[in-house]
């Protein structure tokens, strides 16, 4: 690494430096001044955009009651949704049930390519195409995508990796993990399975040190965000997990839990 070539020329100070010594040395302390600059900046622009998207969120939930109202005003007038407030009593405050319902479709909504509105006509389009026997890959030709054989180590291999290195610096990781293990015999969650028996490591611990590993070629270990989807059944256990685990040498406020919504 950079600090341990500063350290083995550091060493030998007392002997003298030879002119071209001194030229690497130099080289050495500018990259290493970059890199710990880049790392600086990658940390204050994930924090600050964090800020930001905290601010969002609590101005959003200002006017959420309202959105649910309209959304589902508009699912009713312009869809044909009236079976959503069927039985409904008019002028009147909504209910607790009610305004879960409109928050639950606001929710649909901001997760929805198009939201809830456009997945509804987009349904009907499927719907009356498959009605009349339309087929939408009508024309279209399957074919096999031209590709590259790499040999380990050697030409093209090294630049694409070195290629895939820089990129890794603005990178981040997304686990699902909103599963447990019951298909495979375990109660607990599938993070805590082992990924192999001769050390026992967990596939989550095995993850991080992935993880750690790019992100030291990457020169950017600090940094490397990991987004783990989790769900009602597996949320509380895996942040357990992370924490038992001390979050397996990565930075704990890169690490984020997303938790799903059961659908």
């Amino acid at each position: 690494t950079v600090q341990e070539n500063m350290s083995e020329i550091s060493v030998s100070a007392s002997s003298g430096l030879t002119e071209d010594q001194l030229d690497r040395l130099a080289g050495l302390e500018r990259l290493d001044a970059l890199d710990r600059r880049d790392r600086r900046d990658a940390c204050a622009a994930a924090e600050a955009a964090a800020v930001r998207l905290g601010r969002l969120d609590r101005l959003d939930s200002f006017d959420a009651e309202a959105q649910g109202r309209a959304l589902l005003k508009r699912l009713v007038d312009e869809c044909g949704q009236e079976h959503l407030v069927s039985g409904w009593p008019r002028d009147r405050e909504a209910s607790a049930d009610e305004r879960r319902l409109q928050s639950q479709l606001l929710a649909l909504h901001r997760s929805l390519a198009g939201g809830l509105d456009g997945y509804v006509c987009r349904a009907r389009e499927l719907l009356e195409a498959s009605r009349l026997g339309r087929n939408p890959l009508d024309g279209y030709r399957p074919s096999l995508p031209v590709g590259e054989t790499l040999d380990f180590g050697r030409g093209a291999f090294l630049k694409y990796e070195e290629e895939g290195l820089a990129a890794m610096r603005g990178a981040a990781f997304v686990l699902v993990a909103g599963g447990l293990g019951e298909r495979l015999g375990a109660s607990g969650i599938k993070l805590d399975l082992p990924a192999e028996l001769a050390t026992g490591t967990s596939f989550l611990a095995l993850y991080a040190q992935h993880i750690l590993a790019l992100g030291a070629a990457a020169g950017s270990a600090a940094c490397l965000p990991l987004v783990l989807m989790t769900s009602d059944d597996t949320h509380a256990r895996t942040l357990a997990s992370l924490e038992a685990g001390d979050y397996f040498g990565l930075d704990r406020r890169r690490v984020f839990l997303l938790r799903q919504q059961a659908v």
